[in-house]
């Protein structure tokens, strides 16, 4: 399924082709084949709903411009096929490309061809692209769905990724690259088995060539029976797990003529020094800041952290952008308006440590739910975020200003990437972040006190540590605190309560703490003699992993710890208490253990989970799936008191 421009649905293409319809791609368009009628879902999936039959593009490119053509034809299987495949959409760059030829239709299983008419088709703006997205009509189950279009453009710089996987079951993915003589260029491949690297090659004589011996290439690389890449917990970029190849083009040549499409990272990175430059415009005013904010510190160390705790404590976050990466026209505005978007507040503290005397400098980075980025291809918009590194005399960090509740030298989760661009000018260069091992975590203690015909009365204290306290607090400023508590804390319990008072903060072993107050009717209930307590937890009560098969790594990001312990308390004579059974589970690299006690009248249940490791390969999931099955299971236990008169 082709969703050109779609990070969740679809298959991004790479470029283009002048092509004549069909005759090039393989198939004619609505010239199904008996096997495609015939086709069922494959042995080695055979829970598909849908399926790719081909998904087909052709490049050529001209010293014009370039052509994309797209050709995808899909099946439906089952009823859940429908709703998978019955909405699509496409995008261009609306700036540079533009999109032709498009066209749609449904073929049912008797033949007759139904087209997408224009009021099915909506057009919206998402960023700087252009989106096309459109309904098929009268699909049901046994139909062939197929839709084609062309993007013609003049970026030769740049050509987006081909994607051989979809999120679904693909039979077969193609692309061609036409290109004539003149042109160098490189393809760089991402999870593609070697022996499928190789392109098939076809050449002809340039009859259009001011000389002899001039070829047009067609190379062609192909993929089969690839299983379906879907959204699931626990990964980056859905892009970062497909197969797939990006084609560019370097440089063009011919005796009078030489074109170099691709520029340096220091190239790049000078572009963005201006810019940068310009929005930085006052430095009398951030020098004198600077001198206050460090008067009487002497260490590098001390002074970069009253810099960060200045800038995270006094300017808020907001996520509103006027351009690129800042919300303001320029500094003086965001130093006047005490807030502005991350971005702004990381460039913010470069520039303070520079005005007190440490080296700094804004670090582009790709963040993970972004998508890795090719070093090897000096192109800017790779990037999404912009974190600050500091020159510490021999030591250094990369800190990211977003959130006050977050500790210092600790980035967010989705900031773990292997590396960026560091803004130098001319110097600009490529730098590998730190790979900081942090004990990350959290630990929830729950008091419970249960008295006669009242509700529960509780108080949970959630203490996040490492990444966890960067995560956690960030959520919390980026939302309504009432909001926050909902849906970070209420939400996750699984039962109706009533929330009184609650305060959350980083306490002074940097550790993002929130404490809740709250009762509830639905902990606990007597029946009989008995009463009946419900186990609180507020992870995992839930297995996470719900399909059946993963065909990529579960990534944790980094090695954490969920504690959980519960204590409970009852008002009156007890004769006796019914415990939990402890528990001991094990899954290469996870552990989960439980244990019951009493201390002095109070019932304490202690659970403990721990990731030691931050990635888990396809061969183990579903022994990891049938590890939180057990988890999740756990969380139904009850403990029950025996009251005093029970016979």
């Amino acid at each position: 399924m082709h969703k050109s421009g779609s990070l969740l649905k679809g298959i991004s293409v790479l470029t283009a082709l002048v092509l004549c319809a069909g005759s090039a791609l393989g198939q004619k368009w609505g010239d199904v084949t008996d096997e495609e009628w015939a086709i069922g879902p494959p042995p080695e999936y055979s829970e598909a709903n849908a399926m790719v039959l081909f998904d087909k593009g052709h490049v050529e490119i001209t010293k014009s411009n370039i052509r994309i053509d797209y050709h995808v034809r899909m099946k439906v299987l089952t009823a859940a096929g429908i709703e998978e495949v019955g909405d699509q959409s496409i995008s261009a760059h609306k700036e540079y490309d533009k999109i032709k030829d498009f066209k749609a239709q449904t073929i049912t299983p008797g033949g007759k061809k139904i087209k997408v008419e224009k009021d099915a088709i909506f057009e919206k703006t998402a960023g700087d692209y252009e989106e096309r997205t459109f309904t098929f009509p009268s699909v049901s189950v046994g139909c062939i769905i197929e839709y084609k279009y062309a993007v013609v453009s003049e970026r030769f710089y740049y050509l987006r990724p081909w994607y051989f996987q979809n999120s679904i079951y693909t039979s077969k993915s193609e692309l061609s690259v036409t290109i004539p003589n003149g042109f160098t260029y490189t393809v760089q491949y991402q999870n593609v088995p070697p022996q499928f690297r190789e392109p098939s090659l076809e050449e002809k004589i340039d009859v259009d060539a001011g000389y002899s011996g001039a070829k047009i290439r067609t190379f062609t690389w192909t993929r089969e029976n690839l299983p379906p890449i879907t959204d699931e917990p626990y990964m980056s970029a859905l892009d970062d797990y497909r197969s797939g190849l990006r084609f560019q083009l370097q440089l063009y040549e011919d005796r009078y003529n030489y074109v170099n499409f691709q520029k340096t990272w220091p190239e790049r990175g000078a572009v963005c020094q201006n810019w940068l430059d310009e929005y930085c415009n006052k430095d009398g005013d951030i020098r004198k800041l600077a001198e206050e904010i460090t008067a009487g510190l002497t260490s590098p160390e001390e002074k970069s952290r009253a810099i960060y705790d200045y800038v995270t404590a006094n300017y808020k976050s907001r996520k509103e952008y006027h351009n690129w990466y800042f919300m303001h026209d320029r500094m003086e505005n965001l130093l006047t308006d005490k807030f502005g978007s991350p971005e702004g507040k990381n460039v913010l503290l470069c520039r303070l440590h520079k005005a007190a005397g440490m080296p700094a400098f804004p670090v582009l980075i790709s963040r993970r739910s972004n998508g890795h980025f090719y070093p090897d291809f000096a192109y800017l918009p790779q990037f999404d975020y912009m974190i600050a590194f500091v020159q510490l005399g021999n030591d250094y960090e990369f800190l990211d200003a977003s959130s006050k509740f977050a500790p210092y030298g600790v980035l967010p989760p989705d900031c773990l990437v292997e590396g960026g661009l560091l803004i130098d000018g001319e110097n600009s260069q490529l730098v590998r972040l730190r790979d900081k091992t942090l004990y990350s975590g959290r630990t929830d203690r729950t008091r419970i006190h249960l008295a006669s015909d009242s509700p529960a009365v509780c108080t949970t204290s959630c203490n996040f540590r490492g990444y966890y306290a960067s995560l956690y607090g960030r959520r919390y400023e980026d939302n309504d605190p009432d909001d926050f508590i909902k849906d970070y804390f209420v939400d996750r319990i699984g039962l109706d309560m009533t929330v009184g008072d609650y305060k959350c903060l980083l306490d002074t072993a940097h550790e993002f703490v929130m404490t809740v107050d709250y009762s509830s009717d639905d902990i606990a209930e007597v029946l009989d003699n008995n009463l009946l307590v419900k186990l609180i937890s507020f992870a995992y009560r839930d297995n996470p992993f719900k399909s059946l098969k993963r065909f990529f790594p579960v990534d944790f990001q980094y090695p954490f710890t969920y504690r959980n312990v519960m204590e409970v308390v009852v008002d009156g004579d007890v004769q006796q208490s019914v415990l939990p059974e402890d528990i001991t589970l094990f899954c290469g690299g996870a552990t989960f253990e439980r244990k019951s006690s009493v201390v002095d009248s109070v019932v304490v249940i202690d659970s403990k989970l721990i990731i030691e490791k931050p990635q888990f390969l396809p061969n183990q999931y579903t022994e990891l799936r049938d590890f939180f099955d057990k988890v999740a299971l756990s969380s139904e236990d009850e403990l029950a008191f025996v009251l005093t008169g029970a016979e």
